[in-house]
């Protein structure tokens, strides 16, 4: 009899060690779904946080883009105002020439 308690025993120790290892799967199969959550939550406010940044960056292009669109606009009004200026003093010069009968080169 003693060998059949021994055999029980043994079987019964074996019974809870599946039931510990089935229960430590269960477990391992929560955290591993737990992890691949967390996992997929951190890469999508990654994404969102680059998609932010890059966002960002786009907008200060573009407003950087428009200032330099509004200062190459204000210098080619500034080279048609000098070329005005030089204009009108070029004929003051040669209609100040042409009274003191004095021919400048051009």
């Amino acid at each position: 009899m003693t060998r059949l308690a021994e055999e029980n025993a043994k079987l019964r120790a074996q019974v809870e060690k599946a039931g510990d290892i089935n229960h430590l799967r269960i477990q391992l199969r929560q955290k591993e779904t737990q992890t691949e959550e967390l996992v997929k939550q951190k890469v999508a406010q990654r994404e969102a946080e680059m998609a932010a940044a890059m966002d960002e960056k786009e907008l200060n292009w573009a407003e950087k883009e428009m200032e330099y669109q509004r200062q190459i606009a204000e210098s080619r009004e500034l080279v048609k105002e000098l070329k005005g200026y030089q204009e009108v003093a070029s004929a003051r010069l040669t209609e100040h020439d042409q009274k003191l009968g004095t021919i400048r080169p051009h």
